[in-house]
């Protein structure tokens, strides 16, 4: 199989995209009362607002993960190999897609990300599918490509949470959701291991500590944004280059570096 590019099934690639398009389109025509559920932790009173729309974002995505899943079952390098790892980016990309959807209201650059949106999940797919296959040449490209569009992903998701003004406690519920899962395909990409959990975890409370942090701070939501990639960046390498046995020079210059190059774009730029 070394050097040949395995195509997946055509059809099951187009049911599944136009299912989940399909699903985008008709929950923007359907609204729903909400009903919020009261709940108190410490004192502090924090109703969450169960919607429609927050119970079609989760069904999305599952319909989502077992679209990807049905796809790649076709593969010929599946063998006995764990779908699960690989329907991490798919599932999030769906899901992340929705809300921003969502977020945009009437906006008419809503249709335009709609399109963009299905590409996107489209190429995610065919990454996947890709990464799947051992010998082939573009195994290494697909799995660059997974790992710039999980962070590309986590940037969308940031500014459409930011600049939506969600209260705090959602904001950063959403981001680190996110941020775990994300971290978690990226971190098995790179080590070419089993899902760390516990590693993508330390990300995770990172990005979400300074999310909320940043979030009173009169900063724009772009640069905000920034700042909390860098910041999923920065400790997400900073695991990996730990586990990898490397240097601890290494490892911070390899995690401060682009953090410091974002961190600066972002003040610069609000």
């Amino acid at each position: 199989m070394e050097g040949k590019l395995v195509f997946p099934n055509r059809e099951r690639l187009s049911i599944v995209i136009a299912t989940i398009l399909l699903a985008y389109a008709l929950t923007q025509l359907i609204s729903a009362p909400s009903r919020i559920i009261p709940i108190s932790i410490g004192g502090i009173y924090l109703p969450i607002n169960l919607d429609f729309s927050s119970i079609v974002s989760l069904a999305v995505a599952l319909m989502t993960a077992s679209g990807t899943d049905w796809i790649l079952r076709d593969h010929p390098g599946l063998q006995t190999k764990s779908t699960l790892p690989h329907l991490l980016l798919p599932s999030t990309t769906s899901w992340v897609l929705y809300i921003s959807l969502n977020n945009l209201g009437d906006n008419p650059l809503r249709w335009l990300i709609f399109i963009a949106g299905g590409l996107f999940l489209i190429v995610v797919i065919l990454a996947e599918w890709t990464a799947l296959t051992e010998d082939s040449l573009q195994k290494p490209l697909a799995e660059i490509l997974l790992t710039a569009l999980a962070y590309a992903l986590f940037l969308a998701l940031l500014i459409s949470m930011i600049t939506a003004k969600q209260r705090l406690f959602v904001s950063l519920a959403t981001i680190g959701l996110a941020a775990i899962a994300l971290s978690i395909r990226v971190i098995q990409l790179q080590l070419k291991s089993q899902i760390a959990i516990s590693l993508a975890a330390t990300s995770m409370l990172v990005t979400v500590q300074l999310a909320a942090a940043l979030h009173y701070l009169p900063l724009q939501p772009l640069s905000v944004s920034l700042i909390l990639l860098g910041a999923l960046y920065a400790t997400t390498n900073f695991s990996v280059n730990l586990e990898q046995e490397h240097t601890l020079n290494r490892a911070l210059v390899e995690a401060g570096a682009p953090f410091l190059l974002l961190l600066i774009i972002a003040l610069w730029l609000n």
